[in-house]
């Protein structure tokens, strides 16, 4: 009875036709895999959570086409496969899931009150943050007026919007090289432009970059500015050699950001300690945050690894550290 009212709750809540709530035991913030797999854990200890995943499909792991490195999938597994295997998980021991967007938290009072961009309100003993990172752009004054038209953090879905186009992808880490190698079998090349003298992304990754015929490497290259904000869609861009300082016009089709990630954690400012990067600073090695019930997993954490694994054990550690909490209350 006590799961039945809880789907009802968060389903009215989506909805946004409930005006009142009760107190939930246990809110997650985030569908990635730091959020998804804190509310696996949690549901295994009977605390029902729910979980407020925002636009799944803007997260890192939807972005990613192939994760070689996950255990216990020797063939590789999608970033979009993997989540929605974990989330089934999860809905399977009673965690209940709500699309769904919080503006606001109030971490003053306890319970916890949660504001939706609908104004419904939610109250919640204990919270979970792990609300990810959003893509660092490159912040040229052209580029926000063409995202969506030629301008994309996301390969997965947008690469085949460009078969047979000609596009870059902008950046020299792992995610950088994964669209690469994605782009290139749609697309008819591939240029990625990088800042420095080599290439940060794992060796194995590198190599597969430089082996396939479509991609071009540039190296000690900066974009500089994207071209066709007056046509309303890209037309190219303008690069700089940072070492000759020469200048190049590029005609492209599409441009791919992939210049790192800023962490969703401006709703937070001024009430959890964040530190000058921005990620919330937790009491390692657990997950709680400077305000008691209150945990943070993932990738707004200022953590030295950034990898699935890596995230999937965060919110391991985070819905342990919550359960714990609640027991203490009790």
């Amino acid at each position: 009875m006590l799961l039945f009212l809880k789907v009802v709750v968060a389903t009215l809540l989506c909805l946004g036709n409930l005006s009142a709530v009760e107190s939930e035991k246990l809110v997650v913030l985030g569908g990635g895999p730091a959020g998804l797999t804190a509310s696996l854990f949690a549901a295994q200890a009977h605390l029902n959570p729910l979980v407020i995943e925002g636009n799944a499909q803007e997260g890192q792991i939807v972005a990613v086409y192939d994760i070689e490195n996950y255990p216990g999938f020797p063939e590789g597994i999608s970033g979009e496969e993997l989540s929605r295997k974990i989330k089934e998980q999860a809905e399977k021991f009673g965690a209940q899931f709500c699309p769904n967007h919080v503006v606001k938290v109030d971490l003053t009072q306890s319970p916890f009150k949660l504001t939706f961009q609908d104004g419904e309100e939610l109250y919640s003993e204990s919270i979970i943050i792990a609300t990810g990172a959003a893509p660092r752009w490159l912040g040229l004054e052209s580029e926000k007026a063409l995202i969506g038209h030629g301008v994309s953090a996301n390969a997965i879905a947008d690469g085949p919007d460009y078969i047979g186009k000609c596009v870059c992808v902008v950046g020299g880490g792992d995610s950088a090289m994964e669209q690469a190698l994605l782009l290139a079998e749609y697309t008819e090349q591939v240029t990625l432009f990088y800042r420095g003298a080599e290439l940060p992304a794992a060796k194995y990754l590198q190599e597969r970059v430089y082996s396939n015929s479509k991609i071009k490497v540039s190296l000690n290259t900066v974009v500089k500015a994207i071209l066709g904000e007056d046509m309303g869609y890209v037309t190219g861009v303008i690069t700089k050699n940072v070492k000759t300082k020469k200048d190049s016009t590029i005609a492209l089709d599409a441009v791919f950001v992939s210049n790192g990630r800023k962490p969703n954690t401006d709703m937070f400012i001024g009430q959890l300690e964040i530190n000058d990067k921005g990620y919330i600073v937790t009491k390692e090695p657990t997950s709680r945050t400077s305000c008691e019930g209150v945990f943070a997993a993932g990738d707004i954490t200022p953590t030295m690894y950034r990898k699935v694994a890596t995230a999937v054990a965060s919110g391991c550690i985070a819905a342990m550290d919550a359960v714990k909490y609640l027991q203490t209350r009790e």
